[in-house]
Parts: C-alpha cells; structure tokens; sequence
C-alpha cells in the first residue's frame, strides 16, 4: 500500500474567529441592527472583481452578498495511479483556498473600516486611538482604548514576517495573551480584536458544489463556491499596528 505526504497544512481561516458566522436559509437576507449610538457600520461590497468598503450610518444596514470560488479539477489516469484519493484532496485544497478568499476581504474590511472611522472621527475632532505603529507603546495605547471602549481584546493576529516584533510588544505585558499568525494576513499590518459577538457578521447561504466536467480531456471537475457578505457592526472594536 502506497502512502503520499501533504504538500501543506490546511487552512482554516480566521473569519470564524472574528465575525459571527450567520447561516442563512432560503428568503432570509435582512438587514442588521447597529446598536453603536454613533450609528456606523462598514460593508463589504464586491463587484465587477473590485473590492470595495462602503460606510453606512443609521441603525439597520443591509449586506451586500457576494460569490467566492474555487474549480478543482483531476486527471481520471492520475486517480488510478496515485494512492491518495484525489477527488477528496481537490475538495480539500478547493476548501482551503475559499477560506483564504474568504481572509483576504476580511483583512481588507478591518483595514479599511479601521482607516474610515479614524477620519470620520477626526472630522468631529475626535481620535480613536485604534490605530498606532507597532512599538510597545502604540501596541499598549490600543489595547487600553480596547477596554475603555469596553471591550476585551481577544484576537491578536498578524503576518509571520511580524510575529516576533508583535510577541516582543504584546507577551510580556499581557502574557494570557496569545498572538496568531495568518499568510494573508498583509505584512506590516496586526490586527487585535474583540470576540465576535461585539464586532461583525458574516451572513452565508453556506458552500454549494456543482459538478463541472470536461469529459474531452478525461477530466473531473466541480465548482465549489459560497455566497456570503461581510460587515463591520462595531468599528470601535478594530485595533491596529503598523509596521514602521
């Protein structure tokens, strides 16, 4: 019996770990309450291939769903002759690669929600201090405004080019603390945030799979896809470090 090693770890992707992951059913797409009495929320919207971030203000706002995808696709010869079940591998790296989709935007979301607010704030004469750079001081500045907006820092994430210098600031102060690492997480950039359930939703009508052969090449193959939005209900809850 032949065995195969993995090329890669699995990807599982931190968008569960920051927003509130909304299953949605068939006619359930309804806008979202925004209890913050500054009434701002930030949505991502994606169309023609541009990412774009688009402040509201009120109490309800309403997601913009969007489709991200994966086309796996295997040589039937290669399943004979191969040990590993390469349909069941597709799927996997065809999971993995919705997930980081899935990172990229967010990433971008808290970035560009973070960057919003802190002008919209500065138009009002007032500073968020949820943006600084990445030194012990800026580091503890916007954990302090984390709690003083009521909030408990809980997710502390950042490219591994800046692991060390974010675990040099962050560990021996808050040693509880525990800092993560994401590749796409963009370099130069650390995000710290509080538990889901205080800072977005990700409404999804869950994965959806369709097969898509091309039988002229001998060719299996499947469209694995999710429609899902993104909203930043709370921007008062997104730290971040930059990298000098």
């Amino acid at each position: 019996m032949k065995t195969s090693i993995r090329f890669r770890e699995r990807y599982s992707g931190w968008a569960d770990s920051i927003l509130v992951r909304d299953g949605l059913r068939k006619g359930e797409l309804g806008p979202y309450d925004i209890l913050d009495d500054e009434g701002h929320a930030y949505v991502l919207n994606q169309a023609n291939a541009e990412v774009k971030v688009e402040h509201v203000e009120g109490k309800l706002v309403h997601p913009s769903m969007f489709r991200i995808a994966s086309f796996p696709q295997i040589n039937v010869e290669d399943d004979l002759y191969l040990a590993r079940d390469l349909a069941q591998h597709a799927r996997e790296v065809s999971e993995d690669a919705i997930h980081e989709q899935e990172d990229h935007r967010l990433f971008s979301l808290l970035d560009a929600a973070n960057q919003d607010y802190a002008e919209d704030s500065a138009k009002r004469n007032h500073d968020p201090k949820l943006r600084s750079y990445l030194s012990k001081s800026g580091t503890l500045r916007v954990i302090a405004q984390l709690k003083n907006n009521f909030l408990s820092p809980c997710v502390f994430i950042c490219n591994p080019v800046n692991e060390a210098a974010f675990r040099k600031f962050v560990s021996p102060v808050y040693p509880a603390y525990s800092v993560s690492t994401s590749p796409i997480c963009p370099e130069g950039l650390s995000f710290i945030t509080p538990p889901p359930a205080y800072l977005g939703v990700m409404p999804t009508f869950g994965f959806s799979e369709i097969a898509n052969p091309t039988p002229e090449q001998f060719r299996e193959g499947w469209v694995l896809s999710e429609l899902i939005g993104m909203l930043i209900l709370n921007p008062k809850g997104v730290g971040v470090l930059e990298t000098r």
